[in-house]
């Protein structure tokens, strides 16, 4: 129980420290009042609208009253849309989410066999080949990832769409895109842990009584690695969000990330302060269950908090 309550407590801990530092960096930009005015408004008149907006007090009450809504789960209006940010997230975050579900479903998929066939032969021509992908595969930035692809299998061979997400075939692009660096990750990682695996007497003995070995690589040695290969899954899963931004800025993809970009380009901070937000709820969320998952996924460690 003791657990639960301090992972609960870090979880909590996280996400104030995240919401504090989106409110200040989201009053970086600039005044959004002169923005909404024009460029001929006249001193009084941007008063007033500092005023309307909340903008008038100190930075403190504004914060403090900041807070207040946030724990009634009120994430304030958008200055641009005239709408409540809850609504406006509420109706792209599914596209979001879609996206990077199947990047993640993509990155495991191949990246955890990639990293075990790489570990079972180390040294060979296979490993170094994976390891060499792997390294370019965290290298390369997503947004040339895509416009590569839109040029290749849209506009030259016409095999894929270029963008939205009309179709099950619209996905393919971004997701690949999306996928290249959790895929990376989960591969090296896989790779290193399964090496080590390998290495130790349980292998050596199952060897010994004539256990085949990819029966022990696959049912036994991959064991050992879910630890950190889980724990790499739910960092790369609590970060897709963020690594939508560029994928759906190039896809024309309509989720969160468009609607970030147009916020800021807007100079609409509560907007980009919302998205952030519920981004880091959903990094710490995903974070926190993979934590109470490891005492299910490893006995010694709910021997030891016995």
């Amino acid at each position: 129980m003791s657990s639960v309550l301090r992972a609960l407590a870090k979880a909590v801990i996280t996400l104030w420290i995240a919401v504090t530092i989106a409110f200040f960096l989201a009053r970086i930009a600039g005044d959004p009042a002169a923005r909404l005015a024009g460029e001929f408004a006249t001193p009084a008149t941007l008063q007033r609208i500092r005023e309307q907006l909340g903008l008038a007090d100190s930075l403190l009450a504004q914060y403090v009253r900041f807070l207040g809504e946030l724990v009634r789960g009120d994430l304030g209006d958008s200055f641009s849309y005239h709408v409540s940010n809850v609504s406006l997230i509420a109706s792209r975050l599914p596209a979001s989410l879609t996206l990077a579900i199947s990047a993640m479903v993509i990155a495991v998929v191949i990246g955890v066999p990639l990293g075990v066939l790489a570990a079972a032969r180390e040294g060979s021509v296979v490993d170094r080949v994976v390891s060499v992908l792997s390294l370019v595969g965290q290298s390369v930035p997503t947004y040339w990832i895509g416009l590569m692809g839109i040029t290749v299998f849209a506009v030259t061979w016409g095999l894929l769409p270029a963008g939205g997400n009309a179709s099950f075939s619209a996905y393919i692009l971004p997701a690949v895109a999306v996928a290249f660096v959790p895929l990376a990750a989960i591969t090296r990682l896989t790779r290193s842990s399964m090496i080590e695996a390998l290495q130790q007497d349980f292998f050596s003995a199952g060897l010994a009584r004539g256990l085949s070995r990819p029966r022990l690589i696959w049912r036994h040695a991959l064991r050992h690695t879910a630890l950190p290969v889980l724990t790499v899954i739910g960092l790369q899963t609590g970060l897709l969000l963020s690594g939508t931004v560029t994928a759906e800025v190039v896809f024309s993809w309509p989720g969160l990330g468009r609607l970030v970009t147009d916020a800021v380009q807007q100079n609409d901070f509560p907007l980009v302060q919302a998205v952030v937000i519920v981004g880091a709820l959903v990094f710490v969320v995903v974070n926190l269950l993979v934590d109470l998952s490891y005492p299910a996924l490893d006995p010694r460690l709910r021997r030891g908090k016995a």
